[in-house]
């Protein structure tokens, strides 16, 4: 190739050869001009179009983002919707079914339903229907026409269902306002499970349009809510002719198949019209948000771009043009100059661009804010956004109804500035631990302070925030008033309580009432027959007169021990015992009551090393007396009660089965409760306060075990104790139970004084004291004593707490602040732990409760004075 260059009137300033074919081709400054101008043309055109179609994706799938956003945001406001109709008619539901017959409840407690759950705004009524869909009740609007809803498919889901469920049934035009509204139902059922009525929630579709008006989709865009198998609920803008038709069929719903969420691009059927849709399955409810938006409004933005920048290309390809032709008729000298002015015009187009794409940038930013604050200003919730230090940078207006602040007094604090000290400390915490954890703040209920003082309660929820290098920057959430539902919660919890009140009182009062019946009657009965020489009835009457005491004392010790385990007082003294000699003992003292109803109790003991065991035998024989003697209150004539007993394993099971009358799993469940016996007829054909299994699985679970129930309904019942197995040491020596027989032949010497106010008591005390050989001295009251036993120092000292002129504690203290130094009992019925502590910081040896074990009274003086 070569270069031939003249200068003259040929107008040719270059020629350029290229062989082909043999033959030279040859370019003039002209052609070389056109070419080149030629290429560059091509060049920016295909440039341009490159750069065009990747806009036209970047705005595309802009586009399915923004819709499908709205299409979630719209989701969580119809979930938060329907959660919160759902607790109404859960409201009503549970208070109908503990109402009992629906005819039972009064007008006062109609009103106070209404209050409770008349505060849902877009709930437009609730309306209760008997089982066979009949309308029974408008709760919220009784002015509104209320039609049976036999034939509505809610109500036939709920007839085909076995227990209690929600559904949401098909639009319906009401007759009282000619709008749509959405129905969403609850049955109530009976304890058997039978469908006793359903509750229905009338949700307006008006109310849904004015949310989803707020909604920027463009003029052609759509809003829908349609159930999962088609059924249109709800449509923005509003078309009557289509709500409540079925669009399963239709090409747009063949997406929404194939997923639980997405976006897609299709011909709506109606219009024919070109959209980006975006839908949103409410899984728990069975619908789905469908959002469609026109796709040329979405692309008007990039067409009007792609004009702009065309116009700008055309001008710049002119441009060019005129600048080659110049160029090609100018000096070398002038070659560097034109290529400045083309770096220069390079530098301008860019800087155009970037001016260009900075301010669509910013467009967009403020239309995302726009539609944001749009949307948190429709919702009733409280719309916040904190920074990574949890101070506030955005509140919406819902705070002032909510805490009473405008959202500028928000702005810049922190959300634990509006709780009290203690809950702040509490809720910081968790919040700093979600922040080290980047997690959601999902469901965390906590308490603020409105601004004039009084609490409101609220549950928050929350997603991060993060900036475009992924760091975590703040929050966004929302709080939820659930105050009003709390306050219900605890006034529940109120009624459940008075109403264990109740129950306790009349079982108190019946349990304590029989007894005294007894030992009344009996009595009187006792004074005719030693006036008429009977002594044979006098026996009698006396053993069931000591009978109903005993029962009355296990009544009060049972409650007794209940308070103990309540208060954490209770202990467990363990030591070493006989198991056999312990079985023995309570098969002597419920042989008589099972000879009685004529029942064989047995009682064995199998696969025990050694007899001699370590543990509480006291609380032991407690349990097992109380297992024992239940299975034989609930067992028939001819029946058998067996407790036998074996280790394996390193535990002690002792088993307690009868042949009785059994229970059913439900009383299984909970057998163990305070007060609770199978039903009211156990109570009153049975007898007994409910408290005798609730003190054993306590006392059990004290003793490193367990209590084990088995039951079949008219077969009988197996209980069974399980403790740790611990066998004593071979040179062990078991605790000394003293026998009735024992306390019979015992005799001892000295003088004893007995401090009693009560006269009847005195009486009984002296003579259990002189039938053993000691002589007695009576003394009124404490000061009494304390004067008697400074003149005479007594062997032994029985002191009552509670008497006139000064009782039993300050006279203990007196007497050993004195140098009083002999040995003090207190006998008294007060008999609680406090009660005890009290007498051993004032100075008393030992305890003696009321009324008197004589056993334990003999083991007492055997330890005090001579025999």
């Amino acid at each position: 190739m070569a270069l031939n260059t003249q200068w003259g009137g040929q107008n040719e300033l270059s020629q350029i050869y290229k062989y082909y074919e043999g033959e030279p081709i040859v370019l003039s400054n002209q052609n070389l001009a056109i070419l080149i101008f030629t290429l560059l043309v091509l060049s920016l055109l295909l440039g341009w179009g490159v750069l065009s179609y990747s806009q036209y994706n970047q705005h595309v799938a802009e586009a399915h983002r923004e819709t499908k956003n709205v299409a979630v945001s719209l989701k969580e406001h119809a979930d938060q919707l329907i959660d919160r109709a759902e607790e109404s008619l859960s409201s009503v539901a549970q208070f109908v079914y503990k109402s009992g017959p629906i005819s039972a409840i009064d007008e006062g407690g109609w009103s106070q339903l209404s209050e409770q759950v008349g505060n849902v705004s877009f709930v437009h009524n609730i309306q209760l229907y008997d089982s066979d869909g009949s309308c029974i009740r408008k709760i919220l609007k009784p002015s509104d026409s209320c039609n049976k809803i036999a034939d509505q498919d809610y109500f036939i889901a709920h007839v085909n269902e076995e227990e209690a469920r929600f559904f949401i049934g098909n639009s319906h035009s009401s007759e009282n306002d000619s709008e749509w509204h959405i129905p969403i139902s609850i049955s109530i059922r009976t304890s058997q499970g039978g469908l006793q009525g359903v509750v229905v929630a009338w949700i307006s579709t008006t109310t849904l349009n004015h949310v989803y008006r707020t909604i920027e989709i463009g003029f052609d865009g759509v809003i829908a809510l349609l159930k999962k198998d088609g059924w249109l609920l709800a449509r923005e803008p509003a078309a009557e002719e289509m709500i409540s038709q079925n669009f399963s069929h239709s090409p747009v719903f063949e997406y929404i198949k194939k997923k639980p969420e997405g976006t897609f691009e299709s011909l709506y059927v109606h219009d024919n019209s070109p959209r980006i849709s975006a839908y949103s399955t409410l899984i728990e409810h069975d619908l789905v948000i469908l959002v469609g938006r026109d796709k040329d409004e979405l692309l008007a933005h990039w067409k009007d771009l792609i004009i702009q920048q065309l116009v700008a290309l055309l001008t710049i390809i002119v441009i060019f043009g005129v600048l080659l032709l110049v160029l090609v008729r100018q000096t070398r000298l002038k070659q560097d100059a034109e290529h400045r002015t083309d770096e220069a015009l390079q530098l301008a187009g860019d800087l155009n661009a970037e001016v260009e794409h900075q301010d669509r940038i910013n467009k967009e930013i403020q239309k995302r804010e726009e539609r944001f604050r749009a949307i948190s200003e429709s919702v009733t919730d409280w719309i916040w956004e904190v920074d990574e230090n949890g101070v506030y940078i955005y509140s919406n207006e819902s705070v002032t109804e909510l805490l009473g602040y405008h959202p500028d007094e928000v702005i810049g604090k922190t959300p634990f500035e509006f709780m009290s000290a203690e809950e702040g400390k509490r809720v910081e915490g968790i919040f700093n631990e979600i922040i080290l954890k980047k997690a959601a703040i999902k469901a965390l209920e906590n308490t603020h302070l409105h601004k004039e003082g009084h609490p409101v309660i609220v549950v928050t929820n929350g997603v991060p925030i993060y900036d475009d290098e992924q760091k975590l920057i703040g929050y966004r959430g929302a709080d939820t008033n659930i105050t009003e539902s709390k306050r219900a919660e605890v006034q529940k919890v109120l009624l459940q309580t008075a109403k264990k009140k109740d129950e306790f009182l009349a079982t108190m009062s019946h349990e304590l009432r029989t007894p005294l019946t007894s030992i009344i009657g009996h009595s009187e009965e006792l004074i005719e027959d030693i006036l008429n020489l009977k002594p044979q009835k006098v026996l009698e009457r006396l053993e069931i007169i000591k009978a109903a005491g005993e029962n009355q004392l296990t009544l009060v010790n049972d409650i007794m021990d209940m308070s103990k385990i309540e208060s954490g007082k209770f202990t467990i003294d363990e030591s070493t015992y006989d198991i056999e000699k312990l079985l023995n003992r309570i098969q002597k003292i419920l042989a008589i009551k099972a000879k009685e109803k004529g029942i064989e109790l047995k009682v064995e003991a199998h696969s025990l090393v050694s007899p001699l065991l370590h543990g509480d035998h006291n609380r032991i024989e407690q349990v097992l007396i109380n297992l024992v003697g239940n299975a034989i209150k609930f067992t028939s004539h001819g029946g058998e009660v067996a407790l036998t007993t074996h280790a394996d394993r390193g535990r002690l099971f002792v088993t307690v089965k009868d042949t009785g009358i059994g229970m059913s799993q439900e009383v299984m469940d909970r057998l163990f409760s305070r007060f609770e016996q199978g039903n009211s007829s156990i109570s009153r054909q049975f007898g007994g306060s409910g408290l005798g299994l609730y003190i054993s699985l306590n006392l059990a679970e004290m003793m490193g075990g367990r209590i084990d129930v088995s039951s079949q309904e008219g077969v009988g019942s197996v209980f069974q104790l399980i403790l740790p197995y611990q066998p004593a040491e071979s040179d062990a020596k078991a605790d000394f139970v003293l026998s009735s027989q024992y306390y019979k032949e015992t005799r001892f010497s000295g003088y004893v004084l007995v401090v009693e106010d009560t006269p009847e008591l005195q009486l009984l005390e002296k003579r259990i004291l002189e039938r053993v050989g000691v002589t007695v001295t009576i003394a009124d009251n404490g000061q009494e004593a304390v004067d008697l036993a400074q003149k005479k120092p007594f062997d032994l000292i029985f002191m009552d707490m509670q008497m006139p002129v000064l009782d039993g504690i300050q006279a203990c203290q007196i007497l050993r602040d004195g140098g009083y130094t002999q040995p003090i009992i207190a006998l008294t019925a007060n008999v609680m732990q406090k009660h005890h502590d009290a007498f051993k910081n004032a100075g008393c040896n030992d305890f003696l409760g009321k009324p008197i074990n004589k056993a334990v009274l003999v083991q007492m003086l055997s330890k005090y004075l001579n025999k």
